[in-house]
């Protein structure tokens, strides 16, 4: 297949792949640390759970530029080789592909579990949206009923900042 050594690459990916399951580990705790945050209105927590995540999505995009251009150097060494097929080179054993599976399946959670986060924090601005229109006295209907049960036209809507 190759003149290269199989053995130093299998190391070289399990190390990247090895870096970047750990970190997206620790990208998997700090958006569940992120949800308790932002149940409780912990700013200061969101907010640091917010920067941890863009530090290890940048360590994580870093694992994934060294293991293309591993991978990229292989492949003009085998072009008719697949990935799986080149990594089965480099370990008969499986294990870089049981690896790879692994962080396949650590990024799925996190995706879910981030969108999970997006979907509470959109579900909170709408809160603070609609509560912020009750104070401005915007898109209230009246909550006064004439005899017929139509809605009466005597008493108008005010704002509680007017009130």
């Amino acid at each position: 297949m190759s003149k290269d050594d199989p053995l130093q690459f299998k190391v070289a990916f399990e190390n990247i792949f090895n870096n970047k399951a750990s970190h997206l580990e620790e990208l998997l705790a700090t958006i569940l640390h992120e949800r308790d945050a932002l149940s409780g209105n912990l700013v200061e927590e969101i907010e640091k759970a917010a920067g941890q995540k863009q530090s290890l999505m940048q360590s994580v995009e870093e694992n994934v530029r060294q293991s293309k251009t591993l991978l990229t150097h292989l492949k003009q060494t085998m072009p008719a080789h697949s990935q799986e097929a080149i990594l089965n080179w480099c370990d008969p054993s499986g294990g870089l592909n049981q690896l790879r599976d692994r962080i396949t399946d650590i990024t799925s959670r996190c995706q879910s579990e981030n969108n999970r986060n997006g979907i509470q924090v959109r579900r909170q601005s709408q809160h603070v949206h609609t509560a912020l229109n009750i104070l401005r006295g915007e898109g209230l209907t009246s909550a006064f009923y004439g005899a017929t049960g139509e809605p009466a036209t005597e008493h108008g809507v005010r704002s509680l900042g007017k009130a």
